[in-house]
């Protein structure tokens, strides 16, 4: 959390305004797109993406940013982190973590797809790739990059998405009483 409040500050300082309040551009020739979220919630574009990307890309990276954002996912992700440290013993909570980051993501490659099309999110997370986000920021390019880029371009299959929501609710179940 005092990272993320650093980095704020920090944008403050050497960021610049974007179109919207809640975005601020960064002047790097490093293709980064990612968000912090929490209080006064970001999302943070670099120059280099604003070159890298079309405008229809841009468009899905910010998409998939503000889909984080949205959905709170730095929420479910704090609660498994700390169930983590929690529980050190138990290896479930660190394959949760890893797991959740991976669903969550996906999840918002998903409403980027559903806005702007798979071919595009795909285009924008593969020009994205090269770069790694800061510690605490949530970034497109960040986790899992091949299995999503292969999921994006497979045909569209709907048994995933319940086996998804299957194991998230065993894993509350499970978690609950150690909560």
């Amino acid at each position: 959390f005092r990272f993320r409040r650093r980095h704020r500050e920090a944008l403050r300082i050497v960021g610049r305004p974007s179109l919207r309040p809640d975005e601020v551009v960064l002047d790097s020739d490093v293709a980064l797109v990612y968000c912090l979220p929490g209080r006064g919630r970001q999302v943070v574009l670099t120059r280099g993406a604003l070159r890298a990307l079309s405008r229809s890309e841009l468009a899905a990276a910010l998409a998939h940013e503000h889909a984080h954002l949205r959905g709170r996912h730095h929420l479910a992700l704090a609660l498994l982190h700390g169930l983590s440290r929690a529980y050190p013993p138990v290896p479930l909570f660190r394959y949760a973590v890893q797991e959740a980051r991976r669903l969550l993501e996906m999840r918002a490659d998903d409403v980027a797809a559903a806005q702007h099309g798979r071919d595009t999110v795909v285009a924008a997370l593969t020009a994205l790739s090269r770069a790694p986000a800061p510690a605490g920021a949530l970034a497109a390019a960040q986790t899992a990059v091949d299995e999503r880029l292969r999921r994006l371009t497979r045909p569209l299959s709907r048994a995933a998405l319940p086996r998804a929501v299957l194991g998230v609710g065993v894993f509350l179940l499970l978690a609950g009483p150690l909560i």
